[in-house]
């Protein structure tokens, strides 16, 4: 299967020095990037820092051993680069001169790196977000009749590599994905899970509470841990490309929530396998909920693979009043209710219409999914 970014890092490959791969772990990172590698006939060595043995033997390594190593091949393929504690210098003397070799750097958090590095990266199209397989390439590889017909599996086991093709062992692959993100104690090189119980507790309380306006003083008070805790995990969560935070939209107006949060994640088979419950829609109370999880995250993944920068929100008033989900770019803004049914109507809420009145209103349905989960 191919990305919609394949060409461009291919080409940014073979004329740069430092690429970033960032996005959720056990997404096919590093198998994608030696792919590449073999398709242009170029030699390379993988490194995966995720094993420990050869994390703590490159932590003994001194600036000249690391030097002299790291000029042994053309490029270096860096697994979960963010747990390399010398990497900011390795890539210093990438800079510098002293090491001539290209470095592709898989991140399933944020690397070691200055700010500035980071920056300078992002800026010259040298950093890819690598989610799971968007629904634009999964109908690219299967076909747009296909994928229409598997809408309802993709909301229960998502589109990680391992589900593309949609299984008869889905249920099991997820949970042995979702065993694997949650028995990690380490996130970053300095960012450790030092609660692990507790870590557990609030991603599955949050996985319970997706679409739903939440504190941080209410999922703390659910899974059993104080404010800061669970602010802290929700953060690591967030960072680690698992889950995202949808803040409150408002301008300080009668009724508006405004201190509040909606919790999604970045993969429905992943909050699924979560909660262990991969049953069917007709026999789930949270089919809707579901339907605006998946429809949010594939829209942010779309708009993230295609360079696209928007700020992203939900509104709600105290009359309950409520808007799914805001777009906001530098040239439009738009607000969105969303309903799995298709002639289901849905009016925009007039509060918000009296407020905000050169904001663009739509609704997406099973009818209009497409448009909006494509549309640059």
């Amino acid at each position: 299967m191919k990305r919609v970014f394949e060409d461009s890092f291919k080409s940014q490959l073979q004329t740069n020095r430092i690429l970033l791969l960032s996005g959720p772990t056990q997404v096919g990172k590093l198998a994608f990037v030696e792919k590449s590698l073999t398709e242009l006939n170029l030699n390379y060595e993988t490194i995966d820092f995720r094993n420990d043995k050869i994390r703590k033997k490159f932590e003994t390594l001194t600036t000249d051993e690391l030097s002299w190593y790291f000029n042994q091949q053309p490029f270096f393929i860096l697994g979960d680069a963010q747990l390399f504690d010398s990497l900011q210098l390795v890539l210093d003397e990438i800079l510098t001169g002293n090491v001539k070799s290209t470095f592709i750097l898989c991140c399933a958090f944020e690397p070691p790196i200055v700010h500035e590095l980071k920056e300078a990266l992002k800026w010259e199209g040298l950093e890819f977000y690598f989610p799971a397989w968007t629904y634009y390439e999964l109908t690219q590889e299967f076909g747009m009749v296909t994928e229409e017909q598997r809408i309802e599996q993709r909301l229960i086991y998502g589109s990680y590599a391992q589900l593309a093709d949609l299984p008869l062992d889905g249920s099991k692959l997820l949970i042995q994905i979702t065993d694997q993100i949650l028995s990690s104690t380490r996130l970053g090189s300095e960012d450790r899970v030092n609660k692990k119980d507790a870590m557990i507790r609030i991603l599955q309380t949050a996985a319970h509470l997706i679409g739903q306006p939440i504190s941080y003083n209410q999922i703390a008070e659910r899974a059993g841990v104080d404010n800061e805790t669970a602010e802290r995990y929700l953060k690591l969560f967030e960072k680690a490309h698992l889950l995202f935070l949808l803040p409150s939209f408002h301008s300080e107006q009668k009724y508006e929530l405004k201190k509040t949060h909606l919790i999604y994640f970045n993969d429905n088979g992943i909050r699924n396998g979560i909660i262990r419950n991969f049953n069917p829609l007709n026999m789930r109370m949270d089919e809707d909920l579901l339907w605006k999880n998946w429809l949010i995250s594939e829209r942010i993944k779309w708009n993230r693979i295609n360079g696209k920068k928007s700020d992203y929100f939900f509104w709600r008033s105290h009359t309950r009043q409520q808007l799914d989900f805001i777009e906001i770019q530098e040239n439009s803004k738009h607000a969105y209710k969303f309903s799995l049914e298709k002639k289901k109507m849905l009016k925009e809420a007039p509060l918000f219409k009296s407020y905000y009145p050169d904001v663009i209103f739509k609704t997406v349905n099973r009818s209009t999914y497409l448009t909006f989960l494509t549309q640059k």
